[in-house]
């Protein structure tokens, strides 16, 4: 009897512990997220699958750029989830952030990570080239549309416009600023086809206005499905530009109160399966994890030849 007696005694000691523990753990905090000139919607529903995974809240603010910049001064919210590094690297300039090495950091292709783990780019969106199968000769890469003579045949973003500003000011850093003018001047003396966006672009390749166009992916995808065109990845090979691409990009806020559940919400949006949920959400745009694909037919970014953009000095312009 005694034995059992102490046995039960034994067995009701870690029952109480095991409910203490339970009732005195602490819930995870709940995490506020900033979001900047991204789509609101596809960033929620990418949320909610964390948090219904993790059981971690996650409350979701739309801001602009300097309201964001304002709050992160004083530790207002967790992360920062931005449409491309700019502001990251700015807020990272201004000692903002807080760095993280991810579990699988080394896995993501070099140039959407900042190297020590500042900010990183969980969606890759690329400017690609759609060509009609008639053109020929086509277009291979960005010194082509600027060097040679289409005659009205190629499309693109104006350079002031939302889709193509960033795009052109790479070029000027990359080339410089004279070269990107010239070319410029010499596609509108030969009749280029200039539009206020991409999607527009994507419309007149659809109606046959043109026969060639630059445009991101995500626009370049729906005619591609419809009409006889190739898609080309610009300025491959070792020797060449390689092919621009901006970043959905998220980074920490320094002094969060809730850095072990903002580290874990980044780790999921690198993570395999958390990119698979961004590439389906986000239609057209690539994973950022070597080796993986977001859709059918196009090759990991990992293969992709990228443009070295310098985002710290267009982040001072």
């Amino acid at each position: 009897m005694s034995l059992a007696r102490n046995l039960l005694l034994m067995v009701g000691i870690l029952l109480a512990a095991a409910v203490l523990f339970w009732l005195t753990r602490e819930a995870p905090q709940a995490l506020n997220v900033v979001v900047v000139a991204e789509s609101r919607e596809p960033v929620a529903q990418i949320l909610e699958a964390f948090s219904q995974g993790t059981g971690v809240e996650v409350h979701l603010a739309g801001l602009g750029p300097q309201e964001a910049l304002k709050l992160a001064r004083k530790g207002a919210f967790d992360l920062l989830w931005t449409d491309s590094p700019l502001l990251a690297v700015e807020a990272q300039r201004e000692g903002l952030l807080e760095p993280y090495l991810p579990p699988g950091f080394d896995d993501l292709v070099p140039l959407a990570r900042d190297s020590e783990g500042y900010w990183f780019g969980v969606a890759a969106r690329l400017k690609v080239l759609l060509v009609h199968q008639d053109l020929s000769p086509s277009p291979t890469g960005v010194e082509d549309l600027l060097e040679k003579d289409w005659s009205g045949k190629v499309a693109l973003a104006r350079p002031d416009s939302a889709d193509g500003y960033l795009f052109w000011r790479s070029l000027e850093e990359i080339l410089g600023v004279e070269r990107v003018k010239s070319g410029l001047s010499r596609l509108r003396r030969n009749g280029a086809i200039f539009k206020d966006s991409d999607q527009e672009v994507a419309h007149s390749l659809a109606t046959g206005e043109a026969l060639a166009g630059l445009l991101y992916l995500d626009r370049a995808l729906p005619v591609l499905k419809k009409g006889p065109f190739r898609l080309i990845f610009p300025d491959q090979g070792k020797l060449s530009l390689g092919t621009w691409a901006t970043f959905s990009t998220v980074a920490l806020i320094r002094g969060t109160p809730a850095l072990p559940e903002a580290r874990q919400l980044v780790a999921y949006l690198l993570s395999p399966a958390g990119q698979k949920e961004i590439s389906q959400v986000f239609v057209g745009r690539l994973p950022t994890r070597k080796g993986l694909t977001g859709f059918s037919g196009i090759k990991p970014l990992s293969l992709i030849d990228l443009m070295a953009v310098p985002w710290e000095k267009l982040s001072r312009r």
